[in-house]
């Protein structure tokens, strides 16, 4: 579009003007020609100057920390950025392209600018970014953790710092085969399969077989870039699959990311009763509800509360409503209840134990081998729900790294690194009970997981975290993150080392009067 043909369409006048970011510095040669613009557009036009109008449709200012080498001209800078229609500081009209554009020399937007060699470094000033279209729709809650913030600052005030138990992020290394896999770099030239390597898929349905006495074939499993992803990401490919329905099912006492999952599918999210063992009720769903759902989420062993779900039962439930049920099962590996399965002999349950129909079981790392940074999971179950993920994720890029995938075949083939972390993990829960007993707070140990699930004597949460933090310098989690039903509780999770826990008691005294 020539610069006649769009003013004919839009004619320029001193409102069209104003469109321009009033925190802009004009220099100095071209300030007069604004102000004639203003009084005289037609007069202005006819100046050799037009390439001065404001886009109002230009962004720019409200771009932070941009850099570009200042001696090509502005040709180069308009092809590279803003594909032939302008140059970065916005002097050129839409449409146009102008190759001795006067602007390569300076920047029409006030803020800090400064050269450093053949290259400009420019930061936007406070307050641009105006001409950006106004949100007037869904605006991000602040995220659970970050609501701690305050209280890691109360607990810092204690010589020796933070006793950090409010997140589940491993402390421990990973285990030495994983960290001699990464060591050796030598595959990353290509990209990965989206569904992960056949090696990978194939590790996985070993462990499958092993530690959980389930056969699974490796067509039926697919990798995903760590679990809390898929997780949140599920419903709005569930949804595309099914739109009549909108609604996600989860228990009411759970991890966070399961309802903002649904959130940010624009769905319903509908928590689901649990018991007084804080498994779910599947019985509690009305047939409102089922006829809407999407899906049904489980959590066994439970985060934060450490329940385990009868999944023989949810299954059946789930294929009687025609609802796919899908079961995190990331802390499979810390069950501490129940009957021994697979060839280890150990407690575990997996939802595919009751075939694959409608149901998928849903695997990570992260707390199994201490390998939360390198964002590797699988799921497993139902071949037509599999098929439909992994074909979605493909459009969607997602794609385990390589190394990282040769990583994760080490880590499931390897069980010794994790009986090494279940001692750990219960070594420090029964520390930690020991802890809370001895300040007047009742604790037990859950049935599977590494949290404690505590009651707050005065029946508030968030109190009693603040004062865990005041007098023991300790960062604990109030309940009231993982659902209202959670607001009378806390939850402490055992990631810290037994010399942490160690300084936390020293810090509580014999004496501490933490409850009262």
């Amino acid at each position: 579009m020539s610069p006649k043909s769009w003013h004919s369409t839009r004619p320029t006048s001193a409102a069209t003007l104003s469109g321009w970011p009033r925190n802009i510095r004009w220099p100095s040669r071209c300030r007069r020609e604004r102000e004639l613009a203003s009084a005289s557009c037609s007069s202005w036009w006819r100046r050799s100057c037009t390439s001065l109008l404001p886009r109002s449709s230009c962004s720019f200012p409200s771009i932070v920390g941009i850099c570009w080498r200042g001696s090509t001209g502005t040709a180069a800078c308009c092809a590279r950025n803003h594909a032939r229609t302008a140059c970065w500081c916005g002097c050129c009209l839409p449409g146009t392209w102008r190759s001795g554009c006067r602007s390569s020399s300076w920047a029409p937007w006030r803020g800090s600018r400064e050269r450093s060699g053949d290259a400009w470094t420019v930061e936007a000033a406070p307050g641009s970014g105006h001409l950006v279209t106004p949100s007037s729709g869904f605006e991000p809650p602040p995220y659970p953790y970050d609501r701690l913030d305050d209280l890691r600052r109360l607990a810092a005030t204690h010589a020796g710092g933070v006793v950090d138990l409010s997140v589940g992020a491993p402390t421990d290394p990973p285990p030495r085969a994983v960290q001699r896999s990464l060591a050796d770099v030598s595959d990353v030239h290509t990209y990965p399969p989206s569904i992960g390597q056949e090696q990978t898929r194939e590790a996985a349905s070993r462990w499958m077989r092993r530690r959980l006495g389930v056969e699974a074939s490796p067509d039926d499993i697919a990798a995903c870039v760590g679990t809390k992803e898929f997780v949140v990401s599920l419903p709005r490919y569930m949804r595309l699959r099914n739109p009549e329905r909108d609604t996600v099912l989860y228990p009411e006492v759970a991890y966070p990311s399961y309802a903002m999952g649904a959130t940010l599918a624009g769905c319903r999210s509908v928590p689901v009763q649990v018991d007084q063992r804080w498994r779910i009720d599947v019985a509690a769903i009305s047939e409102q509800d089922a006829a809407r759902a999407l899906c049904l989420w489980v959590n066994t062993p439970g985060n934060p509360a450490g329940g385990l779900d009868d999944l023989a039962e949810v299954a059946r439930w789930g294929r009687a409503h025609g609802v796919p049920v899908f079961s995190d099962e990331c802390y499979v590996e810390f069950t501490w209840v129940g009957p021994g399965v697979g060839e280890l002999g150990l407690p575990g349950g997996t939802i595919v134990r009751s075939g694959l129909d409608g149901v998928v079981a849903l695997h990570s790392l992260s707390k199994r081998s201490n390998f939360a940074g390198g964002r590797f999971g699988f799921y497993v179950g139902d071949p037509e729900i599999v098929r439909y993920l992994r074909e979605v994720r493909k459009h969607a890029g997602l794609m385990v790294p390589a190394p990282v995938q040769r990583a994760a075949v080490a880590a499931l083939d390897d069980d010794a690194h994790v009986l090494e972390q279940r001692d750990r993990y219960r070594q420090r829960l029964s520390r930690l009970a020991e802890i809370l007993v001895a300040m007047g707070i009742p604790a037990s140990l859950p049935e599977g997981g590494f949290y404690l699930w505590v009651r707050a004597p005065d029946g508030d949460g968030w109190s009693l975290a603040r004062r865990f933090a005041e007098r023991a310098g300790a960062l604990v989690s109030p309940g009231e993150l993982y659902g209202t039903r959670g607001a009378r509780y806390v939850r402490v999770a055992a990631v810290a080392d037994m010399a942490a826990l160690d300084l936390m008691a020293e810090r509580l005294g014999p004496a501490t009067g933490i409850c009262r």
